[in-house]
């Protein structure tokens, strides 16, 4: 799933029948779209979508031929890469007019290959470190002429795990500057939630929370415990709650007999997207809540939260 920068168009994957994936948006106004297949046989997904919620980044699959294009608000599909076994589509930039992504040269992450498309310049390949494994575009720099990515080296001694680094390009040339070691974000934001047991959330355990989003400012990490898989929010203002109890007391009234799950807080910090699984699993509905201030910020009397983190 995808969200606007407001929260209002979101952009996920469904199923067609019982063996395809198909891309959908939705909206308030429209309720849900489905993109149109080429075939009965093409799979589709949704991997990201602009900021104002117009144009969807959607990767395509026929058998083995691969595409990633754009899907315009008329249902108009712009083809991004050639056709191929192994293009993916990774990121897009505010106003979906820049794409980057990879293509596996030999079907393995370790031999991607980055690539950058654009409405001015088309579809070309970016260079890579030499060296590097899996160098791949995962952002774009408020300056247009700047894209961020990720690529791994190998570990000082044979045997050690490779190195995550991270990598800039600015006008399709690599920075030199930018080659450094990446730090783990996500464990540095994650050691927040982990640092406070889930005893404290109500949970008869010391394991930390399985983060499955964050938001990289710190404010909102969904999640789970790791054995029961029971969905828990960690926000700056609460600390570590069991969704459930966190929905209902912001209040949000909850169906019975489902299973609630997040998936992701919109850019803007002001709706928050996930599903709810009825009839033991069988059955998924989107679900979305909005706010008229940050979730982060929201500070709830709910049973089963934990004080924030000082």
């Amino acid at each position: 799933v995808a969200a606007s920068f407001d929260g209002a168009v979101l952009a996920g994957t469904g199923r067609r029948g019982c063996c395809f994936s198909q891309a959908f948006r939705w909206s308030r106004q429209d309720g849900v779209r489905w993109l149109s297949p080429r075939n009965e046989a093409e799979d589709s997904s949704a991997r990201a979508i602009s900021r104002d919620g117009q144009i969807i980044l959607v990767e395509t699959r026929i058998s083995t031929e691969m595409q990633v294009l754009r899907w315009l608000p008329g249902g108009e599909r712009v083809a991004v890469t050639p056709v191929s076994e192994s293009h993916q589509g990774l990121a897009m930039n505010a106003d979906g007019t820049v794409v980057g992504g990879a293509e596996y040269l030999y079907h393995s992450p370790d031999s991607e290959q980055p690539y950058l498309w654009s409405e001015a310049g088309g579809y070309r390949i970016l260079p890579a470190p030499e060296g590097a494994d899996g160098t791949r575009p995962t952002h774009f720099d408020p300056d247009p002429a700047v894209v961020h990515g990720t690529f791994f080296v190998d570990g000082p001694e044979p045997g050690d795990p490779a190195m995550p680094m991270r990598i800039r390009w600015r006008n399709d040339e690599i920075d030199p500057a930018s080659l450094v070691p990446m730090p783990d974000d996500t464990l540095q934001i994650g050691q927040i939630a982990s640092a406070q047991s889930l005893q404290a959330a109500g949970i008869d355990r010391y394991e930390p929370m399985s983060i499955v989003w964050m938001d990289l400012q710190g404010g909102i990490l969904l999640g789970s415990e790791p054995f029961s898989n029971q969905a828990l929010i960690w926000t700056r203002s609460n600390g570590v709650c069991r969704l459930q109890d966190w929905l209902q007391a912001l209040p949000v009234e909850l169906p019975e007999d489902t299973r609630w799950e997040g998936s992701l807080v919109s850019p803007d910090g002001r709706v928050l997207v996930g599903l709810g699984h009825r009839k033991g699993g069988e059955e998924q509905v989107p679900w979305r809540v909005s706010s008229e201030v940050p979730l982060a910020d929201i500070v709830l009397s709910a049973p089963g939260c934990a004080a924030p983190a000082g």
